[in-house]
C-alpha cells in the first residue's frame, strides 16, 4: 500500500533494499536499471496484484504432465495461477518485462498459453471450466495486460501436436540433425483447433 500510494519503492525501505541487492549480486545495479525496476513493480502492483474476488492459489506452481494417450510430457512453471470460485474459472499470470507486447499473430497460437492452459485443466479439472491466460507487460503501465483463451477442440488439438513433438525430440538422431533441417521441413499436420505456432 505504502508502495502503490507513493508511486515507488523507495516508500518501503525494506523492499527498497532488496531490489538493490538483487541488482547489485547480479551485476546489474545502477540508477537507470533501479528505476525501471521501481516502474515495472509499480505496475505488477497496480494491476490487480491481490487478485480481488479471487484467490491466489500458489506462486510459481510447478507443473509435470504425463499423458499417454496422446503420448507426450511437458512441464514448467506457472507465476501466479488464480482460481474464482463462482466462475469455475483459473486465470494464469505470467509477468513480462519485454520490451515490446505480443502482435495478434504471436498470441493467437501462443504456446506458452497452450501449455499452461493445458496444465490448468490437468491440475484443476474440478475448478477450470473456463482458463484464462493473462501476459502483464511490466513496461507497459497504460495496458500491460494480453488475455487469451484457448478452446477444448484447440488444446486437444495441441495434444496431438506434443505428440509429434515428443516422438520427434525422442527418436532424434545424429544423422537426423546433418540431414533434416528445419527450413527443409514442412510443418507438422494441424489437428483439431490448434492453429500451430505462427510466424508472424
Amino acid at each position: 500500500k505504502k508502495i502503490t500510494t507513493n508511486n515507488s519503492i523507495q516508500a518501503s525501505p525494506s523492499v527498497a533494499r532488496l531490489v538493490e541487492k538483487s541488482l547489485k549480486r547480479d551485476g546489474f545495479y545502477n540508477k537507470e536499471n533501479l528505476d525501471l525496476c521501481d516502474e515495472m513493480i509499480l505496475v505488477g502492483l497496480n494491476t490487480d496484484f491481490f487478485a480481488k474476488g479471487g484467490k491466489v492459489i500458489k506462486a510459481e506452481q510447478e507443473f509435470l504432465i504425463e499423458n499417454d494417450s496422446p503420448e507426450y510430457k511437458v512441464m514448467g512453471f506457472i507465476d501466479k495461477p488464480v482460481k474464482y470460485t463462482k466462475t469455475k474459472t483459473i486465470k494464469l499470470v505470467d509477468y513480462k518485462s519485454s520490451k515490446s507486447k505480443f502482435k495478434d499473430c504471436e498470441l493467437d497460437g501462443n504456446i506458452q498459453s497452450l501449455v499452461y492452459s493445458l496444465a490448468a485443466k490437468k491440475l484443476w479439472p474440478k475448478i477450470s471450466k473456463n482458463v484464462l491466460v493473462e501476459f502483464l507487460f511490466l513496461r507497459f503501465p497504460d495496458q500491460p495486460a494480453q488475455q487469451i483463451e484457448i478452446s477444448d477442440d484447440g488444446l486437444k488439438g495441441f495434444e496431438y501436436y506434443l505428440e509429434h513433438v515428443y516422438k520427434s525430440i525422442n527418436n532424434f538422431t545424429e544423422k537426423e540433425a546433418i540431414t533434416n533441417f528445419a527450413a527443409d521441413q514442412p510443418m507438422p499436420p494441424r489437428n483439431g483447433g490448434f492453429k500451430g505456432p505462427l510466424n508472424c
